[in-house]
């Protein structure tokens, strides 16, 4: 959830309901990260700024999802899906995408003493998702003119230097708080093993404000 700046803002409970493009059926939306569990609408918890949603493609395209709350202005994104697998070798074996980079992705600006969620991705040099075949432990930092308190879960109680990046995923999540105003630089790190993938970054500034949701 956002104010009226943009900002991420504390939820109050809202549900938020689901909907795909017109003549679009090609993407199935869940509740966890197996994917297991469908849903047209998520809830966003009371203190939290953000809910968890999943995707699950059938086939590369462009896609859009809608989120629609009362009292609330509607939120949309388009999807872009690419085939897992850039090419096929000469035995008919599939080639995985190679990791160039990781990105940082999430709000550029939040406000002092709220628990934010940022992602990490692993993408190929043209942005494709690049999934490992294996888990990695990739490092986060926050550096700045405030410290910023790092954590691995949503209610930003256990802090965390890294974060687990799941075989066969192309991203994962970490949470950040900061306790007054400045700005901050968060960086997610790859593993030593593999030098050559450019870690993430992403400039945040923190400002002072209502936490609170808007009134409904």
């Amino acid at each position: 959830m956002k104010n009226e700046k943009g900002m991420p803002v504390q939820g109050s409970g809202q549900s938020a309901a689901l909907a795909l493009g017109a003549g679009q059926s090609g993407l199935s939306l869940y509740s966890d990260p197996g994917c297991a569990t469908s849903v047209t609408a998520v809830s966003i918890e009371t203190g939290k700024p953000a809910a968890a949603l999943f995707g699950k493609a059938s086939s590369a395209g462009s896609l859009t999802v809608s989120a629609t709350s009362s009292g609330l202005t509607a939120a949309s994104a388009t999807l872009v899906v690419t085939e897992k697998s850039s090419s096929s070798s000469t035995s008919g074996t599939s080639t995985p995408v190679v990791a160039s980079k990781l990105a940082v992705v999430g709000p550029d600006k939040i406000y002092a003493n709220l628990c934010v969620p940022y992602g990490i991705r692993r993408l190929s040099a043209d942005n494709a998702p690049a999934p490992h075949t294996a888990d990695l432990n990739l490092s986060v930092a926050s550096s700045g003119t405030v410290t910023a308190i790092l954590y691995s879960d949503q209610n930003c109680s256990v802090t965390a230097t890294q974060v687990v990046l799941k075989a066969g995923w192309p991203d994962t999540k970490f949470f950040a708080k900061a306790p007054s105003t400045g700005s901050i630089t968060l960086t997610a790190t790859h593993p030593a093993s593999s030098p050559s993938i450019t870690a993430g970054t992403r400039a945040v500034t923190i400002d002072s404000g209502s936490l609170q949701s808007p009134p409904t």
